[in-house]
């Protein structure tokens, strides 16, 4: 499910059937490994899912279970997402065919989110008979887009959907392994660890509304230039 290049983490979504169904297994697996680079970051995370990076829960599975469990996958679901918009590194999501349901949740989690021509979004839960949660589309898109999406359900294509601002580049599916190559190398040249980390954090106080804080950004930042300077001595 993993592999290491240049100091790059790519992990493979390794779910159910053709198109990634993301069933307890694959999520357990997903967190397991993903869960290492919080204290032993790389350079970055590379996210895919192979020929389709996924098309969400298992529904069959929801099917065989009872209130308790569902409740237990949410919370399995939710811890996920949390950890990938929390490690320290970038991460990517590298996006092919179905990009649907959890799988779309995963990959909002991620900072930067490429995809291929074939890919399709969408957030089928409210058309299924589930909430969605969707914090996370309404803090990338306009309210108007993101309450369209979420109870319609309907599929958005890879064009319209870089438009909106769901993926930061749109390529041919041909070109897609290069392309996310090409920024793979990008992120494992970064100097800096610890301002990668600093900086997304900043990213998610600000997404979140928190209040802005001079002297602990004063101090955070003094410290990575003081680190800095001794990298040049």
């Amino acid at each position: 499910m993993t592999g290491s290049d240049s100091g790059i983490a790519w992990v493979r979504i390794d779910g159910s059937g053709p198109h990634n169904l993301l069933d307890a297994g694959a999520l357990s697996a997903l967190t397991r490994i993903l869960a290492r680079f919080v204290d032993a970051p790389p350079a970055a995370v590379m996210l895919h899912g192979g020929e389709s990076f996924s098309a969400g829960a298992d529904l069959a599975e929801l099917g065989h279970m009872n209130a308790e469990e569902f409740a237990g996958l949410l919370d399995t679901e939710l811890d996920l997402y949390e950890l990938v918009e929390r490690l320290p590194c970038p991460t990517v999501a590298v996006v092919r065919k179905w990009c649907q349901g959890s799988g779309a949740e995963l990959a909002l989690a991620c900072d930067i989110r490429i995809a291929g021509e074939s890919a399709r979004f969408c957030l089928p839960e409210v058309a299924a008979g589930f909430p969605a949660p969707v914090h996370r589309l309404a803090r990338l898109v306009p309210p108007g887009v993101a309450t369209e999406l979420v109870l319609t359900g309907r599929r958005m294509g890879a064009e319209e959907a870089v438009k909106a601002g769901l993926y930061t580049q749109v390529v041919p599916d041909s070109e897609l392994d290069a392309a996310a190559f090409r920024l793979a190398e990008r992120l494992a040249v970064l100097p800096s660890p610890a301002a990668v980390a600093t900086t997304k954090e900043w990213l998610r106080q600000a997404r979140a509304g928190e209040p802005f804080d001079r002297d602990a950004l004063r101090a955070r930042a003094t410290s990575i230039f003081s680190d800095w300077l001794d990298g040049r001595r």
